[in-house]
């Protein structure tokens, strides 16, 4: 969907959505997400001399794999440690496809550290002159006269490889200060006739001019290399390696042309650039990158390589401050904050909140107001729901804090999880993900909070600036719902909707909204859109449409996801909705508002969807993925996580809710 936020939020929430984004759904397991550097520390009073490793029968190995797969490739490679390096066709010009973004986005966090830049600057898109199709998001959603942050733009070029964002960057560059830019780094060939291309000792050198710029400034760098280790095309480099590794690295492919380059922090990081050409396919080439990598990798951690077998270890350490005394000052706070508010969650007075914000600054008085806004409607859905909450308990994991002149920026994700019944014994749950950006500020022996940014399921999806829950409980019925259009013929198409499977990824990768064994992560062999518009519609799809963990319905040229990014009617909601049901994959039970649609619940089933429609555009989708316990629909979705919620909590009684049953 289109994300529609409030007026004063509009601007935040998308700088919140890709910070907090990062920091807590896509990072791999075990990982550390800050910017990594090594240092070397004797583990006894001795000093030992680290001598050049020996790499030739590592390189003859490589190339014996290269002349047995008859491979045209480019190869270099550095050791961090002791800056050994060795290649094989290096100075080899190649297509530098989507690689060549990283020393352009370099170009910019290099202007924005030296203040002659502002990330948060907007520039409108220009079809004409930006427009490239291939990866990314941005032609599917991207209309004439849009604008996006640099810092936006910036994250898609490097996450989703977007090619729109990435010729609008260029654009407010400029090219020929970019081409200077990559020929001072060391670049040797950098747009020869004005072509596209590289070598693999070039890519090395713009890698180790982003470490150098990452230790320089360390939160623009953080940010830099979090991107790149947070791609979503991970076929070649980090694919057959430990998921455990921060991996920055840059793919990019072009008919037979498959590349990548990136830095591989292991016990002994190093650098490696791998290019090649004159393959079957990009997927064949990026095999090959694959177990090249992976030999290296192994020659690189199992071999006497490895300074620790000489009384030597590395130590991984973020560059980024240490900041647990923050955390440690603020989390008290905090603690209490929350506590108050799910106390007022279940009908408690919240009057005590107002002791916990700087009431004297405007963002700090609103955000005061948002929470008794917000307060208010929950308190009134569930009287109007005849709902009473049994329990609400959240987890707030501070992902990352830091001191900024007189104040302190918290990032952070909650999970609140609430327990509810109808007044009887019958209990049941629901699970909600927010991400906070949160600022506090010392006033006297407390801190207060200044500003408080975040996503919330609760109201954040509507468009309506002040959304008001619908009046009525829940009511039961058993008038069979007109269909009002169906496809006959869909059965003679053949296939089969898997609705367990469906469900199953729609609570496997809830993301912040309850923990399962993805601890909160959302699949990341797809994009996250988050922070462009919403992941709502690309995870109703990836549900939907997913062939291996999915309910596998059919995709075709209209509804989509080819490996890179997904079509207009895979993300948009609008589109999807238009195209289920007019392709007969879906069918309208029926729509309209919440007391025009009740009697028709019912008729849905787990694996059905419910789109949202506010001011005659559909803003919103999620999967249902079961009853509770008075038959009443919960459902999942992204942007704002939700897990087993009912159907019509964070809706405006005025939303328009579109009941759709998916067949097969």
């Amino acid at each position: 969907m289109l994300l529609h936020n409030r007026v004063l939020l509009s601007i935040t929430i998308t700088i919140i959505c890709i910070l907090v984004a990062f920091f807590i759904i896509r990072i791999p397991a075990n990982t550390n997400n800050a910017i990594t550097s090594v240092k070397i520390e004797t583990q006894t009073e001795q000093t030992y001399k680290i001598s050049k490793p020996d790499y030739e029968p590592l390189k003859q190995k490589i190339a014996e794999y290269i002349s047995a797969n008859k491979l045209s490739a480019g190869i270099y490679f550095k050791d961090i440690t002791t800056n050994t390096t060795f290649g094989i066709n290096e100075d080899k010009m190649f297509v530098a496809a989507s690689t060549i973004k990283v020393p352009i986005m370099l170009y910019l966090y290099t202007l924005a550290a030296e203040k002659k830049v502002d990330l948060n600057t907007k520039i409108a898109y220009d079809r004409e002159k930006d427009f490239e199709s291939g990866a990314g998001i941005l032609e599917y959603i991207a209309k004439q006269g849009d604008k996006y942050s640099l810092r936006t733009l910036a994250n898609q070029a490097i996450t989703t490889s977007d090619n729109i964002a990435n010729r609008m960057i260029m654009r407010y560059l400029g090219k020929e200060n970019i081409i200077k830019f990559m020929k001072d780094l060391g670049g040797q060939t950098v747009y020869p006739g004005g072509k596209n291309i590289t070598t693999a000792k070039d890519l090395v050198t713009y890698m180790e001019a982003v470490i150098a710029f990452s230790k320089a400034n360390p939160e623009l760098g953080e940010t830099f290399l979090n991107d790149m280790a947070h791609t979503v095309y991970n076929a070649g480099i980090p694919a057959l390696l430990p998921d455990k590794l921060f991996i920055p690295h840059k793919e990019g492919d072009l008919d037979d042309v498959a590349n990548d380059f990136g830095i591989v922090y292991c016990q002994r990081p190093y650098i490696l650039a791998i290019l090649t050409n004159k393959n079957k396919n990009a997927d064949t080439g990026f095999k090959h990158i694959a177990n090249i990598s992976k030999i290296i990798y192994d020659y690189q951690v199992n071999t006497g390589l490895n300074a620790s077998n000489s009384g030597i270890k590395y130590v991984f350490n973020p560059i980024t401050p240490d900041n647990q005394d923050i955390s440690n000052i603020i989390a008290p706070e905090l603690k209490n904050l929350f506590d108050i508010k799910a106390k007022a969650l279940m009908g408690s007075d919240g009057k005590k909140l107002k002791d916990f914000f700087d009431l004297s600054s405007t963002y700090g008085k609103y955000a005061y107001e948002h929470e008794l806004r917000r307060i208010h409607y929950v308190t009134s859905w569930s009287k109007n729901r005849n709902i009473r909450f049994t329990d609400i308990y959240t987890d707030f994991r501070i992902i990352f804090s830091e001191r900024k002149s007189d104040s302190i920026w918290i990032y952070a994700v909650e999970t609140m999880n609430a327990r509810y019944d109808y007044n009887d014994d019958a209990e049941n749950f629901f699970g909600i993900g927010i991400r906070h950006a949160i600022q506090m500020v010392q006033k006297g022996e407390k801190w207060l909070i200044k500003k408080d940014w975040y996503t919330d399921p609760l109201d954040e999806d509507t468009v309506v600036q002040d959304v008001t829950p619908a009046s009525g409980l829940y009511i039961e019925s058993d008038v069979l719902p007109k269909i009002l259009k169906t496809n006959d013929n869909i059965k003679a198409k053949g296939y089969i909707y898997n609705r367990e499977k469906a469900v199953k990824y729609a609570d496997l990768y809830n993301g912040g909204a309850y923990l399962t064994e993805k601890k909160h992560r959302y699949n990341q062999k797809y994009p996250d859109y988050t922070g462009i518009g919403g992941d709502c519609t690309n995870f109703v799809s990836q549900c939907l449409g997913d062939p291996e963990e999915g309910g596998g319905l059919p995709q075709d040229y209209i509804w989509f996801f080819d490996g890179k990014a997904g079509s207009k009617a895979w993300v948009q909601a609008d589109s999807l909705a238009n195209y289920l049901l007019y392709s007969g994959k879906g069918s309208l039970i029926a729509r309209g508002r919440f007391n025009e649609v009740q009697n028709h619940l019912k008729s849905l089933m787990p694996g059905d969807l419910i789109a949202y429609e506010e001011k005659n555009d559909v803003v919103h989708f999620a999967i249902i993925t079961g009853f509770n316990s008075k038959s009443i629909p919960v459902v999942n979705s992204h942007t704002s996580d939700r897990y087993h919620v009912p159907w019509d909590l964070g809706w405006d009684k005025n939303t328009v809710f579109w009941l759709i049953h998916i067949n097969g």
